[in-house]
């Protein structure tokens, strides 16, 4: 498992130590524009306030959001997150909140090109679920849900971040991008099941 961001994103979002909301409207479908060249590198383990990076490095990281949806269905939470370029050793995690709690419950963490799991913020794994990833410009990773995974939530709250290593063999660097800020994340507006 991949710790840098993923560690710091899970933790910061699970501890509420930055939580961010956009609206309180209720719908069944929704897209979150991203900004783009928000990227931050991180030296270390150590290293948590990172670096902003400038937008060339930004795009070529591989981990820069665009967008992410959310569609909660009556059966399925459909999540998808678009990138400026997506590479094959990017890791992306999806968190939610269900039933209007202020803190994720569950977070989504791809494993690799074709699953991901569902796990429980203490860290017990719910369910696998497989994913649909296509990298390069414009690259996108996407899963469908079983309702089930998430303890058929009334409603929820999605947000979005991913994590790379710059060059995993010589360093511990680690490029960064989590919806919104490091100081406040961007949750979708409360979806209903549909």
């Amino acid at each position: 498992m991949r710790r840098t961001l993923r560690l710091l994103a899970t933790t910061a979002l699970a501890t509420g130590l930055v939580v961010g909301a956009s609206g309180t409207a209720f719908a069944q479908k929704t897209t979150v524009k991203e900004a783009s060249g928000d990227v931050v590198r991180f030296a270390d383990e150590e290293d948590l306030e990172g670096t902003s990076v400038e937008d060339a490095e930004s795009r070529a990281s591989g981990v820069d959001i665009k967008s992410f949806t959310a569609d909660h269905t009556k059966t399925r939470l459909k999540v998808s997150a678009k990138f400026r370029v997506l590479k094959d050793d990017t890791f992306v995690t999806f968190a939610f909140r269900l039933n209007g709690q202020s803190e994720p419950t569950r977070f989504l963490v791809n494993v690799d090109e074709e699953e991901a799991v569902v796990y429980r913020s203490n860290g017990q794994d719910v369910c696998d679920v497989p994913v649909t990833v296509t990298t390069g410009a414009n690259g996108t990773i996407s899963a469908s849900i079983n309702r089930k995974c998430l303890g058929y939530p009334s409603k929820l709250r999605v947000a979005v971040a991913a994590d790379r290593y710059v060059n995993e063999a010589e360093s511990d660097e680690t490029y960064g991008d989590i919806s919104g800020t490091y100081d406040k994340i961007t949750w979708t507006k409360s979806l209903t099941r549909g």
